[in-house]
């Protein structure tokens, strides 16, 4: 068997190595994290759960699939409720550093903080709106799970 020279072996290392990093390079940003679940995805993504878990075995009888489709809009209420009171609590630890920022960065920080509460106020109220769209939409996506789970998919 041939040896192959060191000069070869060192190339090649330095072509894989300039590779990796040229793929680091070109790879995408990771997204950023995201402490609470999106509202507006839950219904969706709860819906494509129980479809691609229920898939092989429908169509069902209609008192299975209607028991099965009270399991979604509970679990997917659920999801919802989760996912505002953990936004709420991300709300709440934000203005409370928003306390402590303007006591030690802001000339006036009774006027910082009051900003800080109208921003978390007005965020407050979206979530609350995005809630109440989140649930509309469980319950639009319970009845498709129900007409799937009765009659089968198109």
């Amino acid at each position: 068997m041939k040896k192959i020279p060191s000069a070869i072996r060192t190339w090649k290392r330095s072509v894989a190595a300039l590779g990796a990093m040229a793929g680091l390079a070109l790879a995408p940003a990771p997204a950023k994290a995201q402490p609470c679940a999106d509202l507006a995805g839950i219904p969706d993504d709860l819906l494509g759960i129980y479809f691609d878990s229920f898939e092989s075995l429908v169509p069902l009888d209609t008192k299975s699939c209607q028991t099965m489709t009270k399991s979604f809009s509970s679990a997917c209420s659920s999801a919802v409720k989760d996912a505002v009171k953990c936004w709420d609590r991300q709300l709440s630890n934000i203005l409370k550093a928003s306390k402590t920022a303007c006591s030690a960065g802001s000339k006036n920080p009774s006027s910082c903080y009051d900003g800080f509460k109208t921003e978390s106020d007005d965020a407050g109220n979206e979530l609350d709106a995005e809630a109440g769209t989140a649930n509309d939409e469980c319950g639009a996506n319970a009845n498709s799970f129900m007409n799937v789970c009765d009659f089968g998919f198109p």
